[in-house]
């Protein structure tokens, strides 16, 4: 493929609860699974699976900006609920679109000496997914 059809992360959009948090971001990384219930029974010489539930969760790293000065700080405490929006190459128009429900379930706050300091969000997805990347696109 043409590195001029590759992603740059730098146009990447990311919301939760309404409010857009990929101004600062670093990483963002969502994780799509399925769980899987083993079905072998009587003469089977190998395990045998059934898939069962989805599951998701995203991991949003971003740069601290200290307590005064992020709105972050009480958007994404653990427990905190809402709309988690993504898109890989922005929001424009034609563009794909992620999105889920999502609880905040854990808040990673390292201090690094001499490094940017960052915070990593852990969001668990509850339900069917709002907005597939793969399929579709803002509008």
């Amino acid at each position: 493929m043409a590195s001029q059809h590759r992603a740059i992360g730098k146009n990447g959009y990311i919301s939760f609860q309404g409010t857009e948090v990929s101004a600062d971001y670093r990483s963002f990384e969502v994780e799509m699974t399925l769980d899987t219930v083993e079905k072998s029974a009587g003469s089977d010489s190998s395990k045998a699976y059934i898939a069962t539930l989805k599951d998701g969760t995203a991991k949003l790293t971003y740069a601290y900006t200290g307590t005064a000065g992020s709105a972050y700080t009480q958007l994404l405490r653990v427990g905190q609920q809402g709309q988690l929006l993504w898109g890989p190459e922005g929001n424009g128009s034609g563009k794909p679109k992620g999105g889920a429900n999502a609880i905040v379930v854990a808040h990673s706050k390292p201090m690094a000496y001499n490094e940017l300091m960052t915070r990593t969000v852990t969001f668990q997805f509850t339900g069917e997914l709002l907005f597939d990347d793969e399929v579709d696109a803002w509008t």
